[in-house]
């Protein structure tokens, strides 16, 4: 096991973790729903195979096979501040950095592991310099901590273990305490060493992880208790504290703080022959979708073995931040309009203004859900010209200009 000491803590003022619903939690928590767009970079030994980062799982692989990456682990093209000019450059406003992947790989220094990136050729750890170079770029910083841990000999061997199958591996005991020891004293690290943390992600891959025996409670203790400030994911289960419900593809039920996964192709992870990947303008219109639904949208950025974005990605990306520029007035700090979905496009809204985005026109004029003297002000996002808007008997009609989609109107209501 890994002796050397890790870096010393770094110092962070936190306010102090309050009940829901006071001012200082709403201080601790307002910056979330204010970003409304995060990246997730994926990176790990998941990325030599270059099959998703799930691809231990589906081949089933065992851990001393796939330990083998390690020494192939230089990613000689890591620049960490590429990732963070790129996320600003797309309109991010806080990105997910991976400190440990299913397959047990931390991309940090641990002093209760030896299977991280100490031990590769690229030795440095990288989740120090991604978090230090995101900062940089006045990017709020998440961390990703996965609560599956192939490698570890006390995990339980469950339906997404690569050594589901084999008979003796499901029959051997297993230490789940000393297991849950490591897990703890990572998520110690993380939350003393690599500055202020404003978003921990724990994923869980499957309800297993959440039962009562891995004792969730304790480790909600262990990372509120050094960084009050700190956002959770559900992703422990039914446990007090979580304040973010996140899924993939789609809405989360739960009330409160939401935010939904999109992909660039069909992977998390890194998986090279993935080709199916989309285009700025879709990504732009479901980042939107997410707004105006009430959630937040996170990007999932894969990383490749050297350590770079794909290009394909990095031009999504681009494509993404041009659309921002022009019309993240109506994303940033927007969230439901109350009036429902229309069919060429959607509405978002922040205070008395309400943006509708426009991405197929209906004609010449938009029917708006407005009575005419409820509008005091209503232009054109993309240059500010004047909108005019009449009453023509049915509802108040506004003028469409002439010009190409996707473009957003702003109606400010008295």
């Amino acid at each position: 096991m890994e002796t050397t000491t890790t870096p010393p803590p770094r110092t962070t003022a936190a306010p102090l973790r309050t009940i829901a619903g006071s001012g200082a939690e709403h201080d601790r928590t307002a910056w979330f729903g204010d970003a409304r767009l995060g990246v997730f970079f994926h990176w790990g030994l998941h990325a030599i195979p270059a099959r998703g980062e799930w691809s231990q799982h589906r081949e089933e692989v065992a851990p001393e096979d796939y330990a083998r990456h390690l020494s192939r682990f230089a990613a000689p093209r890591f620049r960490p501040e590429r990732w963070a000019r790129l996320a600003a450059a797309a309109g991010a406003r806080y990105v997910v950095l991976p400190a440990k992947s299913f397959d047990g790989f931390a991309l940090f220094h641990s002093r209760h592991s030896d299977f991280t990136v100490r031990e590769t050729p690229l030795g440095r750890d990288a989740l120090l310099e991604a978090v230090d170079a995101c900062r940089e770029a006045d990017l709020h910083i998440g961390l990703s901590y996965a609560l599956l841990d192939w490698h570890h000999p006390d995990h339980p061997v469950d339906q997404l273990h690569p050594l589901r199958d084999d008979p003796r591996e499901r029959g051997r005991p297993r230490d789940a305490t000393r297991y849950l020891r490591q897990v703890q004293g990572q998520v110690r690290e993380l939350m003393s060493n690599y500055g202020r943390v404003d978003l921990l992600r724990f994923e869980s891959g499957c309800a297993d992880v959440t039962r009562d025996h891995w004792n969730m409670r304790e480790l909600v203790d262990v990372a509120v208790g050094l960084q009050p400030q700190v956002m959770l994911t559900d992703g422990l289960g039914d446990v007090e504290d979580v304040d973010i419900a996140s899924s993939d593809g789609e809405l989360p039920g739960r009330p409160g703080a939401r935010e939904v996964g999109l992909l660039l192709n069909r992977h998390h992870g890194y998986a090279r022959d993935d080709r199916e990947w989309i285009d700025s303008e879709t990504l732009w219109r479901q980042a939107v979708g997410c707004v105006a639904a009430g959630a937040n949208c996170l990007v999932h950025v894969a990383i490749d073995a050297n350590g770079s974005v794909p290009l394909q990605a990095a031009a999504i990306l681009r494509g993404l931040g041009e659309h921002v520029a022009r019309h993240g007035t109506a994303l940033y700090g927007c969230g439901e309009a109350g009036l429902g979905v229309p069919t060429w496009g959607a509405w978002t809204a922040r205070g008395d203004i309400r943006y509708a985005h426009v991405w197929q026109a209906p004609g010449d004029a938009l029917h708006v859900p407005f009575a005419p003297d409820q509008v005091a002000a209503a232009w054109l996002l993309d240059d500010g010209s004047e909108i005019r808007c009449a009453d023509h008997g049915d509802g108040l009609v506004a003028e469409l200009p002439r010009m190409d989609l996707p473009y957003v109107l702003a109606f400010q209501l008295r």
